[in-house]
């Protein structure tokens, strides 16, 4: 009998990752080689629905986009995802993210949130219980956050398909004569690099961009961030090239009539 119980269970057993625990080997529900929070989005639905679709174990992961914005009123991670976000799992240090931060986050009606401190790290899984009330766009609020505060970020959709995403940060501009005329790329740090980069540029006003990276032969080799809309600001994405091989890239930047391209170098 599954019953809710088995639920929370299940959220010990990913909040403390302890492989000894007895219910660790059969955690992996969905069969993906990982015990996360998409595990418990799989057996949530089989709670709440009698079934759990198999096809969502094969199917390619849903996309989405994790921004990170700097205004004057504070900071806060954005996350979009076109196919609806069901469950967040994510790991911080106490320093940067502590417990009254997280119980001071507004999340959806019907989300549990859960975490475990280990000395300064803490591991926190956020999920909707309800199963009636997945979102688009979720926001977490925080006093203090960029790119690197959150890690080991998983996200799940209602079908318990795991969301792959794209990191950027954006920083509001505050002041007369702070804004380009145009878009600018400002930096690509650090370069030479291994395996991150991180790809800063300004935007005068909204607008359509996109991101990709092209090899020396010219040939589009990675897409960063799809044509969407951008709001005017300073951006910062980030560019994990794990699995290209050393050697000169071409960073290139599409935004209204400005096509701009700069050059980086992997050494690995």
């Amino acid at each position: 009998v599954i019953d809710i119980f088995d639920i929370l269970s299940l959220v010990e057993i990913v909040l403390t990752g302890d492989t000894t625990n007895c219910g660790y080997e059969i955690a992996d529900f969905n069969i993906d080689g990982n015990v996360n929070v998409v595990d418990i989005i799989s057996l949530l639905q089989m709670l709440l629905n009698g079934e759990f679709d198999s096809m969502a174990i094969v199917a390619p992961p849903a996309e989405g986009f994790f921004e990170i914005q700097h205004t004057s009123d504070g900071d806060k991670a954005i996350i979009t995802s076109i196919e609806k976000i069901s469950g967040i799992q994510f790991e911080a240090n106490i320093l940067d993210v502590s417990e009254e931060d997280l119980d001071n986050i507004d999340f959806p009606e019907g989300w549990e949130i859960e975490y475990k401190v280990f000395g300064h790290d803490m591991r926190v899984v956020a999920f909707d219980a309800s199963g009636q009330n997945p979102r688009q766009q979720i926001e977490l609020t925080l006093p203090e956050v960029n790119s690197t505060t959150l890690q080991n970020v998983v996200l799940s959709t209602p079908n318990a398909n795991e969301i792959s995403f794209t990191i950027s940060e954006r920083t509001d501009f505050v002041g007369d004569g702070l804004i380009p005329d145009h878009p600018w790329i400002e930096k690509l740090y650090p370069n030479p690099f291994n395996p991150s980069l991180s790809i800063s540029f300004s935007l005068p006003e909204d607008e359509l961009t996109r991101v990709s990276v092209f090899n020396t032969l010219g040939e589009e080799v990675d897409v960063i961030r799809e044509k969407n809309i951008l709001n005017s600001g300073q951006h910062t994405f980030f560019w994990d090239a794990s699995d290209y091989p050393s050697g000169m890239y071409l960073i290139n930047i599409q935004s209204g009539n400005f096509n701009g391209t700069q050059k980086a170098i992997l050494v690995k």
